[in-house]
């Protein structure tokens, strides 16, 4: 995959989870069957401004020729991120905190650490 659709689906797939987060948590939260506190919503508005971060920095290099060292650079940092999303949010759906629908997410994630670690450590 190139680079430019790597971060392109990035993007958008950030763009998504941030608006769920900002807009309509209760509806986001509900699919995973969770339960929203005045913190939780805090929460996922803090999660949203750093994924609405890694959009604009996304966003900005996806132009940039293979061997650019700050393409590559968030690359190696996408790989961590989606990483540590995938466990942490198969841990929480083998606990019981959040409902089948979270499989998706984390299938998502590994693709998407998959995919960055191509792009970044070729």
């Amino acid at each position: 995959m190139s680079r430019k659709t790597l971060y392109s689906l990035c993007v958008i797939t950030l763009l998504g989870f941030a608006a769920c987060l900002l807009f309509i948590p209760d509806w986001f939260w509900n699919l995973d069957g969770s339960s929203l506190t005045t913190n939780s919503r805090w929460a996922g508005r803090f999660l949203a401004s750093v994924m609405l971060v890694n959009v604009y920095l996304a966003w900005k290099l996806r132009d940039a020729p293979p061997e650019n060292a700050r393409a590559k650079l968030f690359s190696q940092a996408q790989v961590i991120e989606w990483g540590l999303v995938a466990i942490f949010i198969a841990i929480a759906t083998l606990t019981g905190v959040f409902g089948a629908f979270a499989w998706g997410i984390v299938a998502l994630s590994v693709l998407f650490t998959v995919f960055f670690a191509m792009d970044g450590f070729r």
